[in-house]
């Protein structure tokens, strides 16, 4: 695990859409830390995760298929592990409040660290989730999927009830209705397809998304945010 430099985007979150732009993948970096420092005191943390970045499951890259197929099946992974490194390596605390956005593996792993309850995570955003956690009423939970994406299909038909705090919901819709051969590059799990879902509930003035609109103005008024991007090795830790 190590800090590299961080991406461009800079200030607080302004939404769903600028959410999934900030989860990393693109260079090296797998998991983006935000430090909100609050007016009075106090600072809150955002988490992004990256989803998976290499097929083997041997030394180098942790956010492989080794750790997917860990991951579905429950157990942890090496790529939980470094999440978890790189929010003690940013200061963040047991009782700081976290919010936490994923994509694919990344996905699961925000689940995993709302479910396991050693940081305070009140927010869980995925974007194309292979599963569909069942969080407590403490977690306001949010899944955005694609109907023809094959990867969020994993999570079959979910949970009889929405599972959450209030104001927790599932976004949906068919990310490329003309499908076709290109389908088999997995087009509707791209993390650029799900921006623009995305973008399209933060449009939508959808009353359900009002806790997130409470979310995103709590920490557009943060004094400052510090950023910091961290690389990860399965060899290295």
């Amino acid at each position: 695990m190590r800090a590299v430099a961080p991406a461009p985007a800079s200030g607080p979150v302004t939404g769903l859409a600028d959410a999934a732009r900030r989860v990393p993948g693109a260079t090296e970096a797998r998991v983006r830390v935000e430090r909100y420092v609050m007016p009075g005191g106090g600072s809150q943390a955002a988490v992004y995760v990256a989803g998976t970045q290499a097929v083997s499951g041997g030394a180098g890259d942790p956010f492989d298929m080794r750790s997917n197929l860990e991951l579905y099946t429950g157990e942890r992974s090496a790529s939980l592990a470094a999440v978890e490194l790189a929010l003690r390596e940013a200061g963040v605390g047991p009782g700081e409040p976290v919010h936490v956005f994923g994509h694919s593996q990344g996905a699961m792993l925000a689940s995993a660290l709302a479910l396991e309850g050693t940081y305070d995570v009140q927010t869980l955003v995925t974007y194309g989730s292979p599963v569909e956690a069942a969080v407590p009423e403490s977690v306001l939970s949010v899944g955005i999927r694609h109907v023809d994406d094959p990867v969020a299909g994993l999570a079959g038909g979910g949970h009889a009830e929405t599972v959450g705090a209030p104001g927790s919901f599932i976004a949906e819709r068919v990310a490329d209705p003309a499908g076709g051969v290109h389908d088999l590059t997995l087009a509707a799990h791209g993390i650029e397809r799900y921006a623009e879902t995305a973008a399209m509930v933060d449009a939508s003035h959808d009353p359900r998304a009002a806790a997130l609109r409470e979310l995103w103005t709590t920490l557009g008024a943060a004094e400052r945010v510090e950023v910091t991007e961290y690389a990860a090795d399965r060899g290295g830790g």
